[in-house]
């Protein structure tokens, strides 16, 4: 598999030229969850490949919402002490 870099690189240009057709759409997002998964037993990439398959389907809007969206609450509505635990998780992922 090529790096990450490449890969994103070459699905995003891939997914721009389809112009809304359907068919093409459908074809294509096969094709690549198809390509993706023949590495998925390789270790070193299976972060990868869930991480691909993740922004594949983030690309169709009948996607975005996932089941958190469903059970997460909107952050202005928690008290002080979950705001702070919230802000820290959110700094230990952004700065580690």
């Amino acid at each position: 598999m090529s790096n990450e870099g490449e890969f994103y690189d070459q699905l995003f240009q891939s997914f721009n030229s389809l112009q809304n057709d359907s068919k093409k759409i459908e074809l294509w997002k096969n094709q690549q969850i198809t390509e993706l998964m023949k590495n998925i037993h390789d270790k070193e990439n299976k972060s990868f490949v869930q991480n691909a398959l993740i922004v594949i389907m983030a690309l169709f809007d009948d996607y975005l919402i996932d089941s958190f969206h469903l059970k997460s609450k909107d952050i202005k509505e928690l008290n002080d002490r979950k705001k702070e635990a919230v802000i820290s998780i959110l700094e230990d992922e952004f700065f580690s």
